[in-house]
């Protein structure tokens, strides 16, 4: 999870600096999240209730480059959800993988 990559990075992970390549990190993690979902949405279609001029008006959608909002206007999306961030905390241990994007919860119970 990102707590383990900033561990290998060396970067303190309550730090400006972790903030940072966070934020570089996700963007790319987001574009080509988007990117995708419109490729396969030219292959496939869109997801069944797309309409741009509802979809365009979120201002996260807002905030996505201007050639992934293009695109998806040109071409639409295949999925209505595209980022998620699980798994969290304790559920990270009963499905015993990565917490996702929090630190280490607990190394052991007693």
């Amino acid at each position: 999870g990102l707590a383990d990559a900033l561990m290998m990075m060396k970067i303190r992970y309550d730090s400006d600096q972790a903030l940072a390549e966070t934020d570089k990190m996700m963007r790319v993690i987001r574009d080509e999240a988007y990117k995708t979902s419109i490729e396969i949405g030219k292959e496939k279609g869109t997801f069944p209730l797309f309409q741009w001029e509802g979809y365009s008006k979120s201002k996260f959608i807002q905030s996505l480059p201007h050639e992934i909002r293009n695109d998806i206007k040109t071409h639409g999306i295949r999925n209505s959800t595209v980022l998620t961030v699980p798994p969290v905390g304790t559920g990270s241990i009963v499905a015993q993988t990565r917490s996702g994007i929090e630190p280490i919860f607990c190394t052991s119970y007693t």
